[in-house]
């Protein structure tokens, strides 16, 4: 056996039997059950200890990806006063929505310059979407928001509104 560049192993031998721990008594007989290798037999202390670290490795690297995987989004919880500000081709108009949230669901009211509405949505991982509806002279102005939550006190995202296109907008919690 020889050790290379970085630690690696070459032409090395390594022989293995196969030991039977149980059997299992079956239709066709009795097969093996739990076969177990053992690899001790010509390995030496270094090629071993190689091993364990890479096998170690193997398990952090393993826990490490799970872990990030498995990381919660930030979980949006939106009740609370928010000031809207909104871009629009006229420029910025402000309002303030007042939101209550149960489960994933929000309800509330959104107050500007145009007047107030019932505001209804849905809340997902760190997202939200809602809806409202304002009068405009007898006529429904249809406007459909969709935002994500940048941390627990910032929120920017979209308002669609109907006929009239999409318009930014960012929203901050007011204590």
């Amino acid at each position: 056996m020889e050790e290379g560049e970085g630690g690696t192993i070459r032409n090395a031998t390594i022989s293995a039997s196969v030991v039977p721990v149980a059997t299992f008594p079956g239709p066709l007989g009795r097969f093996p059950f739990g076969w177990f290798p053992s690899l001790i037999h010509g390995i030496s202390k270094t090629a071993m200890s190689m091993l364990r670290r890479a096998v170690a490795s193997l398990v952090l690297l393993s826990a490490a990806a799970s872990a990030a995987v498995a990381a919660p989004r930030l979980l949006a919880d939106l009740t609370g006063k928010w000031a809207v500000t909104v871009a629009t081709p006229d420029g910025t108009q402000p309002s303030v929505m007042t939101l209550t949230q149960k489960a994933d669901s929000i309800t509330g009211t959104l107050e500007s310059q145009l007047g107030s509405a019932p505001v209804a949505g849905v809340v997902k991982g760190d997202s939200v979407k809602f809806a409202f509806q304002l009068d405009m002279g007898g006529q429904q102005l249809v406007i459909n928001g969709a935002g994500a939550m940048k941390d627990k006190d910032n929120m920017n995202g979209v308002l669609d509104v109907a006929g009239l296109g999409v318009m930014p907008f960012t929203a901050i919690r007011q204590p």
